[in-house]
């Protein structure tokens, strides 16, 4: 008795009418009524709050269910009790309490999707700084000699290597737009 109260896991015996017989204080907790006043009712009301476990222990037979209430999470287990000579005495409903489990998973599953993203946004500098940076490196140097033709007094190689830049910055404006076109498609839900 000592062993089962002081479990964590919440213990519901039933008869084999499906009633609540015993219940351990963990049960209790779960279910929100003490073992006295659950005695006697049916397995099934007790976990009406919970359809698919309330569905289990309105049958006959044994099985598992995860459920969900009130944030706490619950794998429950309906086992039969039987005798020593294996004839039917009830059944054990077992709550164990996965909520903690749940959460870290969530806070993992939360992580990660950041992981993804600050990935993605080092991916992206990555690219704009090789790519977009280069070029405006490269029409900032190109800019700066045209500025000294011009000053030279050149501007026939001026006019030339204007056209040249002219044809630069296009050709990255356009590839910055496909870039941009390019990630917004990939990214999940769009």
């Amino acid at each position: 008795s000592m062993v089962l109260d002081g479990m964590a896991d919440g213990l519901i015996v039933l008869d084999r009418q499906g009633r609540a017989v015993d219940l351990n204080p963990a049960a209790e907790r779960v279910v929100g009524c003490s073992a006295r006043q659950a005695m006697g009712r049916l397995a099934a009301e007790l976990t009406q709050r919970w359809p698919a476990l309330a569905a289990l222990c309105e049958g006959k037979g044994s099985g598992t269910v995860e459920v969900t209430a009130d944030d706490h999470s619950y794998d429950a287990r309906l086992l039969p009790l039987r005798d020593r000579r294996g004839r039917p005495l009830g059944r054990l409903l077992i709550l164990h309490d996965t909520s903690e489990r749940k959460h870290a998973e969530a806070r993992l599953l939360a992580q990660q999707r950041s992981l993804a993203a600050l990935q993605e946004r080092e991916r992206l500098a990555r690219e704009l700084h090789d790519g977009l940076g280069q070029v405006l490196g490269y029409l900032n140097l190109q800019a700066e000699a045209i500025r000294d033709q011009l000053a030279q007094g050149q501007a026939g190689q001026a006019e030339q290597a204007l056209a040249r830049l002219a044809a630069i910055a296009q050709e990255a404006h356009a590839d910055l737009r496909a870039y941009i076109h390019d990630a917004r498609s990939a990214r999940p839900g769009t």
